[in-house]
């Protein structure tokens, strides 16, 4: 996605009413985000991502259990989407309790 494409899409989805978004600071300073999502009774985790210079210290675990614990507590089930071929982010979120209930594959369409 282009940077004028990501800037459209950030500008919609802050729109939004049924959503949050969250900036991760650390040490005063911004170094990732996440997105919530609300669908009645669920939360989706969207869009989760930290600074690769900021990555393996910890922060986004402590990020997102500090996010889900919140959503737990105002009663949503949690839920994420993440790239199935993302290990490193498939085993962040195992160890934060997270379990894999379904998968999919993506196609893109060529000529």
């Amino acid at each position: 996605m282009s940077l004028t494409e990501a800037a459209a899409y950030y500008e919609q989805t802050k729109m939004e009413k049924q959503q949050n978004h969250f900036i991760v600071e650390y040490n005063r300073q911004a170094v990732g985000k996440l997105r919530v999502f609300y669908d009645k009774s669920e939360a989706w985790i969207y869009g989760f991502g930290i600074l690769p210079s900021y990555q393996k210290l910890g922060i986004g675990k402590a990020a997102l259990k500090q996010v889900v614990l919140q959503q737990h507590q105002l009663g949503y089930d949690v839920f994420l989407e993440v790239e199935a071929k993302n290990k490193r982010a498939l085993q962040l979120y195992e160890t934060c309790g997270f379990n894999s209930y379904h998968v999919q594959d993506y196609y893109v369409y060529s000529l």
